[in-house]
């Protein structure tokens, strides 16, 4: 078997918590999203479910009419509001749309049932979500507090496996850790670092998805204001951004969670930037603050991805948070150089040493080579994330981060890597299926490496 079968569905209307249900639902697969049943574009492939969700009977019969003409494979279900008379939009939907079981109304995603989907070369799930927020455990003298990895399952327990060979994760030394905090929140993952270009918002675009995807209840913040492009890299549709959540900050949950974009393959929710840097100013100073508190309570992980910084950025984690700074650099001369007048800024700042870790990406070097890069910046490197401009650039014309385009390639595995490391718990890295892996290497002319993994991340004590 080349890959699981997929139910293929194309959303319009639906809003974010019912796109990231679906996200979730095991063998679903999104073709699309449009707001409205006049912007829905042509599918690349057969759709075996449209999904509207409608406000009123006029509404939903006029969308429906629309994807009938103009895309007639596939069921139709129409998502009627709260209270709705179910029996009196069927018998007006099978007048003018057609006739069940090809067209439908139904009160929730629930009452749908499965389609008999296509195979598509697999881009498996992660396991289901591993509950609440990971709560603090004690850290080593050199340790950041990193969640407690929760019971696993039996079951499940070789599918967590790292990887990074046994004898060989044995021997890694830890990342630094900051002192345990009291809490209740979630993770925080700060994405940041001295020099633009480095690759600050693909990596906290990738670290975002894998946790998604492995069951994790992730949220990524845009939070380079003037030149926010994370929902643009994640390939998402036009919607709510930051502006729209700065009245909402103290609202109702619903309210709150509506402003964020839902990646629908994933799962994972994202707060956009502005969409023009014109409107950066509009920002007041205690938003960021502000919504990291509530967003750490919501998730299980927060992955920030913030503007480059010629310092650390001074204010304390939320309360009650763990949180760790990824400072991100490149190896050319020029951004070591800035990331190591960085790391010093730390100290002058009174932030220790467990609160932060460098991750060195577009990593072309050879191994013996990483002792050096680390002896000149002074710090610890956590991660080493291999260069591949093209496989990324492949990735991105697919619409797909890199973990799911290719979950195999040596730089999606070091994220993934990296990822167990802050949690403090191997992963595995999602496999895809034999098919999807022969296009990719024909696509490239190349085979990806069979030691790949284990080339992609290295950690040192510093």
């Amino acid at each position: 078997m080349t890959g699981e079968p997929k139910t293929w569905w194309y959303g319009v209307g639906l809003r974010p918590e019912q796109i990231e249900r679906l996200a979730r639902r095991p063998g679903w697969a999104p073709a699309g999203l449009a707001r409205t049943a006049d912007a829905v574009t042509d599918p690349r492939g057969p759709v075996d479910l449209w999904l509207v969700q409608a406000g009123d009977l006029a509404d939903a019969l006029r969308s429906g009419r629309i994807i009938r003409e103009r895309h007639g494979q596939g069921d139709l279900y129409l998502l009627a509001p709260p209270g709705a008379p179910l029996d009196v939009w069927q018998a007006a939907a099978a007048a003018l749309l057609g006739v069940e079981p090809g067209v439908r109304v139904v009160a929730s995603l629930d009452a749908i049932p499965d389609a008999d989907g296509r195979e598509e070369p697999a881009l498996a799930p992660g396991p289901p979500g591993l509950g609440g927020p990971p709560p603090a455990v004690a850290a080593p003298p050199d340790g950041v507090a990193v969640p407690r990895p929760q019971a696993t399952d039996p079951t499940t327990a070789g599918r967590r496996a790292g990887s990074i060979p046994r004898d060989q994760r044995e021997a890694v030394p830890p990342p630094p850790r900051r002192d345990p905090v009291a809490a209740r929140g979630g993770l925080l993952v700060m994405v940041g670092g001295a020099k633009g270009g480095a690759g600050r918002t693909w990596l906290a675009c990738e670290l975002a998805v894998t946790a998604a995807v492995h069951g994790l209840r992730c949220g990524l913040v845009d939070a380079h204001w003037a030149a926010a492009d994370a929902a643009v890299a994640l390939d998402l549709p036009p919607g709510p951004t930051v502006l729209d959540l700065q009245p909402l900050l103290d609202g109702d949950d619903e309210g709150w969670l509506d402003q964020w974009l839902v990646h629908p393959r994933s799962g994972l929710r994202v707060l956009a930037g502005p969409p023009r840097p014109d409107l950066a100013g509009l920002i007041e100073p205690p938003t960021l603050p502000r919504l990291l508190r509530r967003a750490a309570t919501a998730f299980d992980v927060v992955v920030v991805d913030l503007p480059p910084a010629p310092a650390f950025p001074t204010g304390p984690w939320p309360e009650g948070s763990p949180g760790v700074l990824l400072a991100v650099t490149t190896p050319e001369p020029g951004a070591l150089r800035r990331t190591r007048l960085w790391i010093e800024a730390l100290g002058a700042h009174g932030v220790p040493g467990s609160e932060w870790a460098v991750v060195v990406n577009r990593w072309r070097g050879a191994d013996a080579m990483r002792a050096e890069t680390e002896k000149y910046l002074a710090g610890p490197v956590i991660a080493w994330v291999p260069d591949d401009p093209e496989a990324v650039q492949r990735a991105a014309a697919d619409g797909l981060p890199l973990g799911l385009a290719q979950p195999g390639h040596p730089a999606a595995e070091a994220v993934t890597a990296l990822l167990g490391r802050i949690l403090g718990t191997p992963l595995r890295p999602q496999r895809q299926g034999v098919l999807r892996r022969l296009w990719h290497r024909w696509r490239a002319d190349v085979r990806t490496p069979a030691d790949g993994g284990r080339r992609g991340v290295g950690f040192h004590a510093g």
